[in-house]
């Protein structure tokens, strides 16, 4: 019998011939659509067929969505490329694309008798970098999301002190800013595994983290 990897070799330089004549095809301007399917499939199963050849070393190969059109990809023109977007005035406060749909807070609706009082948890494994996006703060409510208009807004300073103070946001903007990078968690973050897994995903059981810079 063959060892795993002369298997492998054997079976890449098949696979490799296929990507070069599927990529002489595209420069020739035959079966384009076939030929990029052709590349695409060669290139995961030598991706495969690496990972059982016994720890052998394989550069990474890139991944295609299932939802990717081919039609945009190379040779072809993309399609957002040949017509005009809009303009800047569209949008003035900055959205997330639409292809971002999906990076949203999640809930746990069994989690609380209500959504007021309740928490969001932040997509962590859905996130790039090591800032948490305002829009995807963990947030903890037992009343339900404040609307707080930032004229009416005080900062209220009392207690065991000389001098009871009262702040606007103004007054509070006048002093001097500093930067600082802060990591903040929730004191039950993680709390619903401490008895074992119960949801199926990480950004249900340990979301109540972020990490801002301000």
């Amino acid at each position: 019998m063959q060892p795993p990897k002369d298997i492998f070799c054997m079976e890449a330089d098949e696979l490799l011939d296929i990507i070069e004549q599927s990529i002489l095809d595209i420069e020739t301007g035959k079966l384009i659509p076939d030929a990029i399917n052709n590349i695409f499939r060669a290139f995961h199963t030598i991706k495969g067929s690496a990972a059982m050849a016994s720890g052998l070393a394989v550069a990474a190969v890139p991944t295609i969505a299932m939802s990717t059109d081919l039609n945009n990809l190379p040779p072809h023109v993309p399609s957002w490329s040949q017509e005009l977007g809009d303009g800047v005035d569209v949008s003035p406060y900055g959205t997330p694309s639409k292809f971002e749909k999906k990076v949203i807070r999640r809930t746990v609706p069994w989690l609380t008798a209500t959504p007021e009082s309740s928490v969001s948890f932040t997509p962590l494994a859905k996130l790039h970098g090591i800032i948490t996006p305002n829009g995807l703060h963990f947030c903890r409510h037992h009343g339900g999301v404040a609307d707080i208009n930032y004229e009416d807004h005080r900062l209220i300073i009392h207690g065991l002190i000389d001098r009871e103070l009262i702040f606007t946001m103004d007054d509070i903007k006048r002093m001097p800013s500093v930067n600082r990078i802060h990591f903040l968690e929730c004191a039950a973050n993680g709390g619903m595994e401490w008895r074992g897994a119960q949801l199926e995903a990480l950004q249900f059981t340990h979301g109540m983290i972020l990490k801002i810079s301000g």
